[in-house]
């Protein structure tokens, strides 16, 4: 079977971020995104049995895993008569004709009405609703249904601007959670990652790697809407910089190319999404100017002082969340409090 693979593979490549990455990849949907990410691959698609497990998976994503009456006799049958014509058709230079013709994506419009609604999964219940406890703390505990369903826990933070619009400065995975009970709650600290002038950064996790966390930021790089990336180190405890880069393309869902180090003299400033007390996304927010000089490297120090706003996330194995009400949160000095 290895030498098989060895066969198979005709090139490969990969970056800082996985240095161990081997063998091959498979299609398998547990983020469909919508009913033209499956178009997609429907023309490209070699096995018709194999698009009846996509369609399949994605049905089951829409219907929180309820498959009962789900039957792909059609579309694969279809699938199959298609494809054994010319859709695959050798040219004379080696390359394939495909039939691109993808209609109107009737076949999958229930996959985007199931997902119109972001933040509310269908497959996330709970046996107990977030709440404070007797002892301050804010937590849930996940129904059997719904720890079945959960992928991952996280926790975003928020702090109220002057206008009353909440300001995301990113989330955090420090939380306490017991996988076997589905008992969830926070361990919130107060600590933060910041530039190295102080200013708090927006941060989200990309990878949990061997020894050392992976996260980005929205930044301005030299005037351009960019993601800047940095890894936290669990033994030592250093932040670094690593690189800036253009993020995930939101049309395509590819990785932007390989990021660029920082130099002398780069001017960074401070991204921040904004939201509206409903939740609804109502722009950014720009902190200040920030000059990169050899050899700086980001903070890992206390919040200022003030109210915030805490909200867990708990991501769905279907690819969708559910965002929990928030709960408010005062630092003073070393101190976090959740209030009633």
């Amino acid at each position: 079977m290895l030498d098989a693979i060895d066969a198979a593979v005709v090139y490969e490549i990969y970056g800082t971020d996985h240095t161990e990455a081997s063998g091959l990849s498979a299609y398998y949907p547990l983020q469909v995104q919508g009913a033209e990410e499956l178009e997609t691959f429907r023309d490209i698609c070699v096995s018709p049995s194999y698009l009846g497990l996509v369609d399949r998976v994605a049905y089951g994503f829409a219907y929180a895993d309820d498959v009962a009456d789900y039957d792909n006799t059609d579309l694969v049958e279809e699938s199959d008569n298609d494809w054994s014509g010319y859709d695959y058709l050798l040219t004379e230079d080696g390359d394939y004709l495909y039939d691109t013709d993808d209609g109107d994506g009737s076949l999958w419009d229930y996959l985007d009405e199931a997902t119109e609604e972001e933040g509310e999964s269908s497959a996330i219940s709970f046996y107990s609703e977030p709440a404070l406890d007797e002892n301050g703390s804010f937590g849930f505990t996940l129904s059997e249904e719904g720890l079945y369903n959960a992928a991952s826990v996280e926790a975003l933070v928020f702090l109220e601007s002057d206008d009353g619009e909440l300001i995301c400065i990113g989330e955090t995975t420090d939380l306490n959670g017991d996988w076997e009970t589905g008992e969830f709650s926070d361990n919130f600290d107060g600590y933060w990652f910041s530039l190295p002038d102080g200013q708090t950064l927006s941060t989200y996790l990309v990878a949990q790697a061997d020894g050392y966390d992976l996260f980005t930021t929205p930044v301005e790089a030299n005037g351009e809407l960019r993601y800047l990336r940095f890894a936290w180190d669990y033994e030592s405890g250093n932040v670094t910089f690593l690189d800036v880069w253009d993020g995930i393309d939101e049309a395509s869902g590819a990785a932007g190319r390989l990021g660029e180090q920082l130099a002398d003299g780069d001017v960074i400033v401070p991204v921040y999404d904004c939201y509206d007390a409903d939740g609804n996304e109502t722009g950014y927010y720009e902190g200040g100017e920030y000059t990169y000089a050899e050899g700086d490297q980001p903070g890992f120090e206390l919040l200022f002082d003030g109210d915030y706003y805490y909200s867990f996330c708990v991501d769905d194995i279907y690819g969708n969340y559910y965002l929990t009400d928030m709960a408010q949160f005062g630092i003073e000095g070393d101190q976090v409090s959740f209030y009633a």
